[in-house]
């Protein structure tokens, strides 16, 4: 059971002052303004329903994969779909501004942690892409 006390009331305030402020950054409104765009496509729509349908019956078909090579070609279909889902312009504006909004939350959580510690490590949840690749040992020119 939660008891409020003078702290607990004040917490809930800066929180909610946190909130307000996140929700005025620009890259909040960009988010916003990127899923209004994303969900408002009515064609982009429509394909993302239709490839979850056929993503899902692919999936219940999954476990025969090596008895019916049809199968396989059916996959590869799926993953072309998916990565032209993935460039359509409102998608990849909608995963621009998620990555983007996502560091500025990744820096808050980051300073908030730094109050209580600085021992506190805060693992962020965007990937940073390095030169080199994955392993390091690709080397891109």
């Amino acid at each position: 059971m939660l008891i409020y006390n003078e702290e607990t009331i004040e917490m809930e305030k800066l929180v909610d002052e946190l909130i307000d402020s996140l929700k005025e950054n620009g890259q909040y409104q960009k988010l916003v303004e990127a899923k209004k765009h994303f969900l408002s496509n009515r064609e982009l729509q429509n394909e993302i329903h239709q490839f979850e349908l056929e993503r899902n019956q692919f999936l219940e078909q999954e476990a025969y994969l090596k008895y019916r090579p049809e199968l396989k070609a059916k996959k590869l279909t799926l993953i072309r779909q998916k990565r032209k889902l993935d460039l359509q312009a409102d998608t990849a504006d909608l995963k621009l501004a998620e990555y983007e909004f996502q560091a500025v939350l990744d820096s808050c959580l980051a300073s908030i942690a730094s109050c209580f510690s600085e021992s506190i490590e805060v693992s962020t949840t965007n990937f940073q892409i390095k030169k080199g690749g994955h392993h390091g040992k690709c080397h891109v020119n």
